[in-house]
């Protein structure tokens, strides 16, 4: 069995370890960039979905009175 010291120091050295990792994490941004693009993607998205649903009824009755005057 390890002596309390020894595993006393094990445990600061994991927690230094940690410490590290969490403020490297912390202040990476390397990935910052690529959800920029997402998120523009989405907002751009569901303009695009909004717009088409707001646009759709009135484009359907343009063709409903397409085919209409075509058959008539």
């Amino acid at each position: 069995m390890a002596s309390w010291p020894s595993t006393r120091r094990l445990f600061f050295d994991r927690v230094v370890e940690m410490t590290a990792l969490l403020t490297r994490f912390v202040h990476d941004e390397s990935g910052q960039d690529l959800i920029e693009y997402g998120l523009l993607i989405g907002i751009i998205t569901a303009g695009a979905v909004t717009a088409i649903a707001a646009i759709g009824p009135k484009v359907q009755g343009y063709f409903e009175l397409l085919k209409a005057n075509i058959s008539a």
